[in-house]
């Protein structure tokens, strides 16, 4: 027959467990949509620095 104390020491082993996952995802998420929108960033910087050198070699 289990104790309370055991009892006690699986609820608060299970519910910080899920606690450290919930954590663990929002930040990952948080990161993933730093990333993101780094990456986003990075690519309109290149494309635009590109204009004159594309439009340049059309004219000619």
């Amino acid at each position: 027959m289990k104790t309370l104390r055991h009892k006690i020491i699986a609820i608060m082993v299970v519910a910080t467990g899920f606690l450290a996952l919930l954590n663990i995802s929002i930040q990952a998420y948080v990161d993933y949509r730093q990333e993101m929108n780094q990456a986003e960033t990075n690519t309109l910087s290149h494309v635009r620095s590109l204009y004159y050198p594309i439009s340049e070699a059309l004219w000619i």
